[in-house]
């Protein structure tokens, strides 16, 4: 079998996921196949069996048309038409589709030469972007306008401000192009996820809830102890928090409020990209982007708790790589985030409250008897790499010619309670 992959960016979360999901088909026999846009990024990118698709300018046009009209993915045909033309030449029996919604294609000619083709389609969804007419996240105040169709979107600001309010169109036109997909199956990382697909115009499709899985052993091994180099005594406790960008939305307000609360013994090292006009405090240590992953994981495993004060999160997988290491989170009950941990592996506290999370902070630091190093590795044990072989047995299931109600999904009935 041929897979093909879609998706718009090769950072962050996606090579290590596209590496493991790759390894698991290619142990069946598959062959893989990873189409990118042509971008900067993408171009620069080491991934294996990589293709590009596109024009790098396609990107700034589609934008500046959204920008003036409030509408997406209707825009990018001479790009689209590129993309199609690749795919008819590698001509894959089934078509993994991540984020491509993203400035980069003309979504209902892309989804229409796929149903004709016959090609299967599967689609994990990372965010919300393809249940609503704009948004990617429920952000802070939680919207419920595209459980029937958007329209007077009160998070244009939010959304790099279009001119004009496109959201009830683009609502339309997502939801007719997927539901007229023929042999499209959804894939949700987290449960949390697939109840948002059973509340939305999407819930009668095809549905499987497949977590992100980890090479759970690469962040058991051991590492150096970065503490010291970190200038963090033996008897401190290590707070670690890890995004890719350190913004209010993903708590960055919530840990400078944390410092003014934990006592000296705390220090809070925060990872990723962080704005040159944020002042930090003293307690807080700031460090850019850690590409290299034996830093990362020396982090996880110096560290005393992860904590993910995030306000939108489908399944983070800091919280699986952090267990991996032997140590607990503590994060905001948002999304799929708390799905990861249980009660001896951390703690989940109401979404906005730093005194909870402080005290949260304090209860897992303070009884690491409870939430040791075994509990949370044994956690972690749930979300392994064989959630990749569950993958590949449903694409065997899509592209071998069985009909959806053969696949094994989850109802949306069972995701509700």
């Amino acid at each position: 079998m041929r897979v093909a992959i879609l998706h718009c960016d090769s950072r962050g979360w996606f090579p290590r996921y596209y590496d493991n999901l790759t390894a698991a088909l290619e142990r069946r026999g598959h062959e893989v196949m990873l189409f990118s846009p042509r971008n900067r990024v993408n171009k620069g990118s080491t991934l294996a069996h990589k293709v590009l698709w596109g024009t790098r300018i396609n990107f700034h046009v589609h934008f500046l048309l959204f920008k003036l009209t409030g509408w997406q993915d209707c825009f990018s045909h001479f790009s689209t038409w590129l993309l199609i033309r690749k795919l008819k030449r590698w001509q894959p029996e089934l078509v993994h589709i991540h984020i491509i919604s993203n400035y980069i294609v003309h979504l209902p000619m892309l989804l229409r030469y796929l149903s004709r083709s016959g090609i299967a389609v599967a689609w994990t969804f990372h965010d919300l972007r393809m249940l609503t007419g704009l948004c990617r996240t429920e952000g802070r105040d939680i919207c419920t306008r595209w459980h029937e169709g958007c329209g007077n979107c009160p998070r244009l600001s939010d959304n790099f401000s279009p001119l004009r309010d496109g959201t009830r169109g683009v609502w339309q036109l997502r939801t007719r192009a997927l539901c007229s997909t023929e042999n499209l199956h959804i894939i949700a990382p987290s449960r949390w996820m697939g109840r948002m697909v059973s509340e939305s115009a999407l819930k009668g499709l095809p549905l499987s809830v497949i977590p992100n899985g980890q090479d759970l052993e690469r962040f058991a091994q051991p590492r150096t102890d970065i503490r010291q180099r970190l200038g963090i005594a033996e008897a401190g406790i290590m707070v670690l928090g890890v995004a890719s960008y350190l913004t209010d939305d993903k708590g960055l307000s919530d840990f400078i409020q944390m410092r003014r609360l934990l006592d000296e013994r705390y220090t809070i090292v925060l990872v990723g990209q962080l704005d040159n006009a944020t002042a930090l405090p003293r307690g807080i240590i700031h460090l850019p982007t850690v590409t290299d992953s034996a830093t990362l994981i020396s982090l996880y495993q110096g560290a005393d708790v992860l904590v993910n004060p995030t306000y939108a999160d489908n399944f983070p997988t800091t919280h699986v790589e952090a267990l991996a290491a032997g140590t607990p989170v503590v994060t905001y009950e948002v999304g799929g985030a708390a799905e990861a941990i249980d009660s001896n592996s951390g703690m989940a506290v109401e979404k906005g409250n730093v005194q909870a999370l402080v005290r949260a902070v304090r209860e897992v630091t303070g009884h690491p008897e409870h939430y040791n190093k075994e509990a949370c590795r044994l956690r972690a044990q749930r979300f392994s790499l064989t959630c990749f072989e569950e993958y590949a047995t449903l694409f065997e299931e899509m592209a071998w010619g069985q009909s959806s109600s053969k696949i094994s999904a989850t109802s949306a009935g069972e995701l509700k309670r």
